[in-house]
């Protein structure tokens, strides 16, 4: 049942309406305005609220009974570091940061279709919100099992999703904060995350990685770690070159998904680490294409060509038109001087894939050893072209070196 609304305003310092309030909650507002002129500070911000809702509200009271005096103690001299700080005022305006709180309230009172603000809505807004008074009530997260009964009409509607630091949908307006976890039911909150999960792959695609980890997070706490996200948390370490950032969570959590692993085994190659590489490689319990080509070169990185040539052999095997083996295959026969084995299976491998950036320089290796300045440059700039400094880095500027210093 909706309920009426009612005539109690209240407007920001800029005389502009905020939101219709039931009266139940008008004293907390005046409770906040009393101390506020009290304590010779003339206006009202996120701590006095919280102060009057506690002095003045029965039900929260009730919530933080045992520690109510406490916390009481602690948000005064939150507030009271602020007492002659402002000249006296007939006017008590709320600071810009209760005025954004109150905004979110109002959100949350549309959200869940109640026709006025009332007071946990308002203490919902302010957990929501990042400041010192949110951090001293957070204290007390096992509150929110008591809001449950209240709240209860949220798990049937849509919830919406915070917009984080990314600009994918502007329409996101309601906030999402980490603690929705605690009167969301096990069902919603999976479906969430799900939900969720499925924006991680935009957010990596179009490069925005920090905004990537952020979401990671949210669905790693609102799952409780059931929703494995630790793949795209290395990978996306990996693309900005932060190798040791990958590799330290990773040994902090050991994420058990088999994209983690496999990612977090192309830090360690990229950190010159290769026999740790070829470790986690080998305990991996499965059978692709991509894991034996993963392995394998990790294999040629620390030497071992005759191992890497087997598990190329087996990955082909397993998919004849797997590309990347068929040219890794080839820069290891290379490696070992077999200059026209390896031009064989480069040129096969850029048969099935001609964007493979790695080919093209493999294939510019391969006319250097032959002395082909000509086919050389042409093979070069084709792997620039296709993005080979962005993808594997810096190390293609050798072998540039060396084609200029072939004769004409």
């Amino acid at each position: 049942m909706v309920k009426k609304p009612v005539d109690t305003c209240f407007y920001t310092s800029g005389g502009q309406m905020i939101f219709q309030i039931e009266p139940s909650i008008s004293a907390a507002f005046e409770a906040a305005k009393v101390f506020s002129i009290d304590n010779d500070i003339y206006f009202i911000d996120i701590s006095m609220i919280a102060i009057g809702i506690l002095k003045t509200d029965y039900n929260i009271s009730k919530i933080f009974a045992a520690d109510k005096d406490e916390i009481l103690e602690e948000l005064t001299g939150v507030a009271r570091q602020y007492s002659g700080t402002s000249g006296k005022s007939e006017n008590i305006p709320f600071t810009l940061d209760l005025e954004r709180v109150l905004l979110f309230a109002k959100q949350y009172a549309l959200h869940i279709q109640d026709a006025a603000v009332e007071t946990y809505h308002i203490l919902f807004a302010l957990l929501s919100y990042d400041n010192v008074v949110a951090k001293i009530l957070k204290e007390h997260e096992w509150l929110f099992e008591t809001f449950l009964p209240a709240l209860n009409k949220i798990v049937t509607l849509p919830i919406e999703t915070n917009k984080l630091s990314y600009p994918l949908q502007p329409t996101r307006s309601t906030p999402f904060p980490y603690w929705i976890k605690y009167f969301l039911p096990g069902i919603r909150k999976k479906e969430i995350s799900e939900r969720l999960y499925g924006e991680l792959h935009t957010l990596y695609s179009f490069y925005q990685y920090q905004s990537c980890r952020q979401l990671c997070n949210v669905i790693h706490d609102l799952s409780g770690g059931r929703v494995s996200v630790g793949g795209y948390m290395i990978n996306s370490f990996n693309r900005e070159k932060r190798i040791q950032e990958a590799i330290e969570y990773y040994e902090k959590f050991q994420p058990k998904d088999r994209i983690a692993v496999f990612n977090v085994a192309l830090s360690y190659r990229s950190a010159g680490n290769y026999s740790r590489a070829i470790e986690i490689y080998s305990s991996i319990r499965e059978t692709t294409p991509l894991l034996y080509n993963n392995w394998g070169f990790s294999l040629c990185d620390a030497g071992k060509y005759q191992e890497a040539i087997e598990l190329f052999d087996k990955a082909i095997a397993l998919d004849a038109s797997f590309a990347y083996a068929y040219n890794n295959k080839g820069y290891v026969l290379l490696k070992c001087g077999d200059i026209a084995g390896a031009k064989k299976l480069v040129q096969q491998s850029l048969s099935m894939r001609k964007s493979n950036s790695y080919a093209y320089r493999n294939l510019a290796m391969i006319y250097v050893a032959e002395k082909n300045k000509t086919a050389a440059i042409a093979a070069i700039d084709k792997a620039l072209l296709l993005g080979y400094r962005a993808d594997y880095g810096d190390d293609i500027d050798a072998i540039s070196n060396e084609i200029k210093n072939l004769a004409d």
